[in-house]
């Protein structure tokens, strides 16, 4: 699939990144004694980017115990990129080249 590379290529995969929701349950980070409340999270991939409801006090005031988890910019079709450096790791190199088994 990547025959003819010589190094120093950029190889870059797509893949597509969808919506899942799925509930939880979560402790009351204020009140642990109190019966832990049920969120519908998001996920794009692996990371959580909502939690759903937010809790109300009883004066009104929205309690953000999980701010955090307010990620609306990660709802982008283009995933954020991170530079990282290349990794060659420093041992016996494998050929995966299953073609000849």
């Amino acid at each position: 699939m990547l025959e003819g590379l010589k190094g120093g290529e950029q190889i870059e995969l797509q893949v597509p990144a969808t919506l899942e929701k799925a509930e939880y349950t979560l402790a009351n980070l204020n009140n642990r004694s109190v019966h832990p409340d049920v969120y519908e999270c998001e996920f794009v991939g692996n990371t959580l980017i909502s939690t759903g409801k937010q809790a109300v006090s009883s004066r009104g005031q929205e309690l953000q115990w999980y701010r955090s988890f307010r990620r609306e910019s990660l709802r982008s079709k283009v995933t954020p990129m991170k530079a990282i450096p290349a990794y060659v790791h420093p041992g016996r190199i494998i050929n995966w080249d299953m073609r000849g088994a």
